[in-house]
């Protein structure tokens, strides 16, 4: 029978730890375990979503993302019944010996609905909406991803001198040949997607930009009196 859970209810709180143990025989015939920890806690009060994952010893990473009303929303988009159903293992499954992966995963609701779910970590170990779960987290946290003191398009960025005109490689759909244009736009980049005009028709494409420099007009890798110019930054009408 399916247990019920209040419609009304509200996830205050999601707990997943996460413990693997590894079995390393070396060399001389001799064996040792290794140990690895990974935590995930989602708080709608707190606002916050720390990460933990203890790698080996004197090896750990300690993530937190605070994201006002973010964290909330996010946790709203799960129904208080979740975790609740697991697939289960067949009576005789061949299991890796060397290795054991456990998970608690615990869950506090605003009614005190309040459950935890223990298990292997595996697919017919893990609540079967675990995928989902894990997935829409994963997305979440990628959104804010990593600052710009990694960004290349930063960290590698040339001002143009005066003179220099803008131009772009851009390449199209099935091809891998570049095209030069020129653009005024000093926002554009590379991986983004481009109107131009092509053939003696000047048809409007949708193009890739590949590549971009600066260079002055005695310097440029095309003639300058034959190169055409990007007609915009892309739309989504454009792909439509």
């Amino acid at each position: 029978m399916e247990k019920y859970f209040n419609p009304y209810d509200k996830i205050d709180k999601i707990e997943i730890k996460y413990y693997r143990k590894d079995l390393i025989e070396d060399s001389e015939s001799s064996a040792y375990t290794e140990d690895s920890y990974e935590e995930v806690i989602i708080d709608r009060y707190e606002e916050n979503i720390s990460y933990k994952r203890k790698l080996s010893q004197g090896i750990e990473v300690d993530q937190n993302y605070h994201v006002e009303m973010g964290v909330s929303e996010f946790l709203d988009s799960f129904s208080p019944g979740i975790f609740s159903e697991a697939e289960g293992h067949y009576f005789d499954p061949v299991k890796n010996p060397t290795t054991s992966n456990l998970y608690i995963i615990r869950l506090i609701s605003e009614k005190g609905n309040n459950r935890e779910v223990v298990g292997s970590f595996d697919k017919e170990g893990l609540p079967k909406d675990y995928k989902d779960f894990i997935e829409s987290l994963y997305n979440f946290l990628s959104y804010y991803g990593v600052g710009d003191i990694f960004d290349e398009d930063l960290y590698e960025k040339v001002f143009r001198r005066q003179g220099e005109l803008i131009v772009c490689g851009v390449i199209f759909k099935n091809s891998y040949k570049s095209y030069f244009y020129l653009t005024d736009d000093d926002d554009l980049c590379p991986g983004d997607f481009v109107l131009v005009p092509t053939g003696k028709d000047n048809l409007e494409t949708v193009g890739q930009i590949a590549t971009k420099g600066y260079y002055l007009p005695e310097n440029m890798p095309y003639p300058l009196d034959n190169i055409k110019k990007i007609i915009r930054r892309c739309s989504l009408s454009d792909f439509q």
